[in-house]
């Protein structure tokens, strides 16, 4: 009961001005301090750490138990809206005409009348800060021409993502057929991380929108006070205490989800120990190869005498920290290939080897197409060549 008056008391300050919100931010914090309580990881159901640069997981733990999905759906809905976003089928300052389907969700929201005109931004805003299910059905329909033929969309979107154990009924959560798994959650989150300019709305803790007639608070303690935090979301889920929070520093973007965390406060403790836990313990860094690796190729009878190398797979790759200086090469390849080629050929491999294990491996390819060189084009070459003599 003291916590919810305590979030009252801080949404009233965050409306009277500026002043009155940081007054707001230190009782906010004071509050975290005064209730914070010792936790164990272990109490944490299903985890997952990942690192987004290389689409690597660095922790698992019950990654693929099947849950409800709840408010974690809306991180679909905003990834598919930025996209449109992105391809210009929509602007932020794009006007959406609220449906009486968005009108009639329940559940948390910001009170959207019927006809009541919004825009893009403020649907975004709602969101990713408060979890405003009438929102979210309104983005959604502002993308497609309705939330079916949107979590259609949602659907194959997640599927393009390798999100395999996941389903959506609805653009929400609301509905209990919409699942997800720890394992699936962190792909969409690393998804999600790619578009910056979606930082500033995941990471803002109060705003309003309506003309402030609907105030938002992030429950998402983290982005207040975890050095390099870009969101992502907090709730409630099943029963249980939920968190997807994604940081970007140095060269890393890490995820981290938590699905039925039996309090508050072990969420937060929990993903600040696996993120300083990664930072400290791997690095990501570009493979660095031999010269020789990509040295160009002898073409015989070729319009060219030499032929590009390329590699297929060019990924960053996730290796302890430190570690980049004990990385060997080893790779096999032809030096002289028979005209005519195609770009794209393999022409050999090259793998990267860290003790044991092999951290990255690509194929060697032509980079480019040679054409055999005619009987004729030959000998004027030649007698241009006697010429010079």
């Amino acid at each position: 009961m003291l916590k919810i008056l305590t979030d009252m008391i801080v949404c009233v300050i965050f409306a009277q001005g500026t002043f009155f919100a940081r007054l707001g931010e230190d009782l906010h914090e004071l509050w975290e301090r005064l209730t914070a309580v010792p936790t164990s990881a272990e109490t944490v159901l299903c985890k997952a750490v990942y690192e987004a640069e290389t689409q690597s997981f660095i922790f698992e733990e019950n990654s693929g138990e099947i849950a409800p999905a709840g408010h974690f759906a809306k991180l679909m809905t905003l990834l598919l809206a930025q996209e449109a976003v992105e391809r210009g089928e929509l602007d932020y300052q794009t006007f959406v005409t609220v449906s009486a389907h968005a009108n009639s969700m329940q559940g948390a929201q910001i009170w959207l009348d019927v006809g009541e005109k919004i825009t893009v931004e403020e649907l975004i805003k709602s969101i990713t800060v408060g979890n405003a299910n009438d929102a979210c059905v309104a983005l959604a329909e502002a993308v497609c021409d309705s939330e079916e033929s949107f979590t259609e969309r949602m659907n194959i979107r997640a599927a393009s993502l390798g999100m395999e154990d996941t389903y959506f009924a609805d653009c929400t959560g609301v509905s209990e057929a919409t699942v997800t798994t720890a394992h699936d959650l962190a792909v969409l989150c690393g998804e999600i991380s790619k578009h910056e300019q979606l930082y500033p709305y995941m990471t803002t803790w109060l705003d309003c929108v309506r003309d402030g007639k609907a105030q938002l608070v992030n429950t998402n303690r983290l982005v207040r006070s975890y050095s390099g935090i870009i969101g992502i979301k907090a709730c409630s889920l099943n029963g249980g205490n939920a968190l997807a929070a994604a940081v970007k520093r140095d060269g890393m973007t890490v995820v981290t989800v938590i699905l039925g965390s039996p309090d508050e406060d072990s969420r937060f403790a929990f993903a600040r120990e696996q993120m300083n836990s990664a930072f400290a313990a791997m690095e990501v860094c570009t493979p660095q190869m031999p010269p020789e690796v990509t040295a160009d190729v002898s073409v015989v009878r070729g319009e060219k005498q030499f032929c590009a190398v390329e590699l297929e797979n060019t990924a960053k790759i996730l290796i302890p920290a430190g570690s980049s200086g004990k990385i060997t090469a080893e790779y096999e390849r032809v030096e002289t290939v028979q005209a005519p080629v195609e770009k794209g050929t393999v022409i050999g491999s090259v793998s990267l080897i860290l003790g044991e294990d092999t951290v990255f491996r690509s194929d060697i390819r032509l980079a480019e197409t040679v054409e055999r060189l005619e009987y004729g084009e030959a000998l004027k070459r030649l007698l241009l060549e006697l010429l010079k003599m």
